[in-house]
């Protein structure tokens, strides 16, 4: 019983091995700048292994560089579909919405804006400069009382933060809500 456990589990082992391996043939490739060749290497590990979220994180490398902004956003939102908890993911797809978060500043697209920083605010509830700013708003928007949960919600997210004497943001944030 125990041979036939082993048998039937190889396929599946040697299968998440290839896919491990694609991967990081697919990475040396774009390193190398043999992008066509990196495509096809990340397309196999995606077959081999859908719900595994490091290819397409690595698609999303190779899409950047070649400036094709849509489809890099949406091959780091699928690795971080497929991989919540991963804090690279996290903070690379964090760093992608501030980007698109500036631009819709720069080019005043107000409902943009808003929607990116509620995005970033519950993907990365860390980020107290971009909480502080929608606490800001809804204060000036005179909901004081929303505001008030608002900021308590970011307290209670960033324990570590509320006796940190370092923390600007966090400090306003105190500030603004006595």
């Amino acid at each position: 019983i125990l041979l036939l456990l082993f048998i039937g589990a190889a396929p599946v082992y040697s299968q998440s091995q290839e896919a491990r391996e694609l991967n990081r043939l697919a990475v040396n490739s774009i390193n190398a700048g043999m992008h066509q060749e990196a495509i096809e290497q990340l397309k196999k590990a995606m077959q081999l292994e859908p719900t595994w979220g490091e290819p397409h994180f690595n698609a999303a490398k190779l899409l950047r560089l070649l400036n094709r902004r849509d489809d890099m956003r949406r091959s780091l939102q699928r690795a971080l579909n497929l991989d919540p908890e991963n804090e690279t993911y996290i903070d690379e797809y964090a760093r992608v919405l501030k980007d698109d978060m500036n631009a819709a500043q720069q080019a005043g697209n107000t409902a943009e804006l808003r929607r990116l920083r509620d995005e970033i605010i519950k993907l990365k509830p860390s980020e107290i400069n971009v909480g502080l700013e929608i606490f800001n708003e809804i204060v000036e928007s005179g909901q004081p009382e929303q505001a008030l949960a608002f900021g308590e919600s970011l307290i209670e997210k960033n324990p570590a933060l509320r006796t940190r004497y370092n923390s600007q943001p966090m400090g306003m944030l105190f500030l603004r809500m006595a």
